[in-house]
């Protein structure tokens, strides 16, 4: 029998009551706050956790997963460590070796030793204890007996009881702890449906409404739990994974690893409570999917139980910095961003109008990295070239300079930043959908300039319309390649000199600037952000030394993006416009 399998990641989490008052309630009452002071400290507690993770099955014919090992050390390490830690580690980096941790991974997350710890865990539960049950594995499809896959589960349909998890057997299981409160987090495919699948199966034939999931989970909160069944999506819903959800991970999960932190502390009081991290979760996922997966919240649940205790910092408030012009380019069904947006749907792109400037990144970074001087580096000859300057564009920024910028000034901004940085590495979880301003894409540049006009001036006028390498700068450099013309700056000019028909200046010339795409020499790549991984990153536009050669609106480079700090080299923003503008 050939099964759909659908990716699954089910986390049973048994949190303390950090507030002596119960206030069952179910998400639409997710307003509720508890002062700090109700509240125990969830260092005085004990947590225990088991996560289970499998990326790749023992049994010929189980397709593999992506990030399940992944989503489970990102989950724990939001537990354990650190200011949000919920235990305390030596060595806070080797989360899978912490005391009072047990993780299964791959082959050792066999059915056998899945269901030993699982009934390990969940018998010994003490109500002044928190055990979190955490795995990332397959679920069959719905509609089917709701079954969890073990590395050695076998795909036969006369094999597979005997060799996977059935899912209602760990809900039951829940009924003999003494946890007095029981989360449960699903992120797979039609994750509500699946559940739902299970308490219809033979385990589940005595129980009352036994398919109604707030049913069930009421009746399991009557008896003398409170209880949380948190599916990742709707019954007819996919549950997202990809690169772009924290560097790697599942939708729900990555936005349970932020809310369960320091952004879930909504009131500031250094508690994250179910109160706080539900309904924040259940916007965030809905909003990263682009409306696509909704996590549902079932059961009768508390919503002053604590997850994790926040440290925060004291942030200096600091004025919104300078303007910066932006053009509005509307984008329709017609539109195309090289290639029919390739998959990028949105209503319109914020186009920085001009180079940033060295004021505005001044005011933003507390510096101005930008070159003082330019000489003529083959020859004494010639002048200098003053490269410092409020209204000129900065210049000698690398890559990773010009993504700490789009980042701080976003923030500055009030929007969220679209870049993570760690450990030298930068990620992008929401892609062109996130909120922030950021480098464009190497399409998106190729689309605005062809939304400029995209013809190439005759080389006589090019110095009324942009500045490029001519005759000005050939008296600090001679080249072979200038423009037969004089613009009267032999370095950058000022941001926004030339003129402009649509508002958006220097597309041509003045500062090369830095996209998001690693660098391709074959071309411009077909996926919507560029090559998965390379060396160097693209540069496009020219600047104020290219010549006729480089100046062509094709020419493309690529640069070494940690290091390289050009005074031909700066950043243009850009930002996705939400719906409505």
């Amino acid at each position: 029998m050939s099964l759909s399998l659908r990716r699954i990641m089910f986390a049973l989490t048994l949190p303390v009551l950090l507030a002596s008052d119960s206030g069952n309630r179910d998400f639409e009452l997710s307003e509720q706050r508890t002062s700090s002071t109700e509240l125990s400290s969830p260092e005085k507690l004990r947590y225990r956790i088991l996560a289970i993770g499998i990326d790749d099955f023992g049994a010929e014919g189980v397709e593999s997963l992506r990030f399940a090992e992944d989503d489970v050390r990102l989950f724990v390490s939001t537990l354990v460590g650190g200011s949000g830690g919920a235990i305390s580690c030596t060595d806070p980096a080797d989360i899978l070796t912490c005391p009072d941790v047990t993780v299964l991974l791959g082959e050792q997350a066999t059915r056998v030793a899945i269901m030993r710890e699982f009934k390990r865990i969940i018998s010994s539960a003490k109500p002044d204890e928190v055990v979190v049950l955490y795995v990332a594995t397959h679920g069959d499809r719905p509609g089917q007996r709701g079954f969890l896959f073990a590395w050695d589960t076998e795909l036969d349909s006369d094999l597979l009881p005997a060799t996977s998890v059935p899912f209602s057997e760990l809900i039951f299981a829940v009924e003999e702890s003494d946890a007095r409160h029981i989360l449960i987090f699903m992120d797979a495919c039609h994750s509500g449906q699946v559940a739902q699948e299970s308490l219809r199966s033979p385990f589940a034939s005595q129980k009352e409404e036994a398919g109604d999931m707030d049913g069930m989970m009421k009746q399991l909160s009557a008896a003398k739990h409170s209880v949380l069944y948190f599916s990742s999506s709707g019954p007819s819903q996919k549950s997202r994974e990809d690169q772009r959800f924290c560097g790697g991970h599942g939708a729900f999960t990555c936005a349970l690893s932020r809310y369960m932190g320091a952004e879930g502390d909504q009131d500031g009081d250094g508690w994250v409570t179910l109160g706080e991290a539900v309904p924040s979760v259940t916007f965030e996922v809905a909003r990263m999917t682009s409306g696509q997966q909704h996590p549902l919240a079932y059961g009768d649940w508390d919503a002053k139980v604590a997850l994790t205790h926040v440290a925060h910092q004291t942030l200096e408030v600091r004025p919104r910095p300078p303007d910066y012009p932006t053009v509005m380019i509307p984008l329709s069904n017609s539109d195309t961003v090289a290639d029919g947006q390739r998959g990028q749907d949105r209503a319109a792109l914020e186009v920085g109008a001009v180079e940033v400037s060295q004021a505005l990144y001044r005011e933003v970074m507390g510096e101005n990295p930008s070159q003082v001087v330019y000489r003529n580096p083959r020859s004494a000859e010639g002048s200098e070239v003053d490269l410092l300057g409020d209204t000129l564009p900065v210049q000698g920024i690398s890559w990773m300079d010009a993504v700490q910028f789009a980042n701080q000034y976003s923030e500055r901004l009030g929007y969220g930043a679209c870049y993570e940085v760690r450990d030298g590495e930068v990620f992008w979880p929401e892609g062109p959908e996130c909120s922030g301003f950021r480098l464009p894409t190497e399409a998106e540049w190729e689309f605005i300039v062809s939304w400029h006009g995209g013809a190439e001036p005759p080389a006589a006028q090019v110095c009324g319309l942009s500045n490029l390498g001519d005759e000005s700068f050939g008296r600090v450099r001679p080249l072979v390649d200038l423009f037969p013309c004089d613009d009267g700056h032999p370095g950058p000019a000022p941001v926004g000199t030339f003129p402009t028909n649509d508002g958006l200046h220097d597309l041509s010339g003045n500062v090369w600037e830095w996209v998001w795409d690693w660098y391709d020499p074959r071309g411009l790549d077909s996926q919507p952000t560029g090559p998965a991984d390379g060396t160097l990153r693209v540069v496009r536009g020219g600047g104020w030394a290219s010549g006729t050669r480089r100046a062509e609106q094709g020419w493309r480079r690529g640069l070494e993006p940690n290091q390289t700090r050009s005074p031909e080299v700066g950043v243009r923003l850009v930002r996705s416009a939400p719906e409505g503008v």
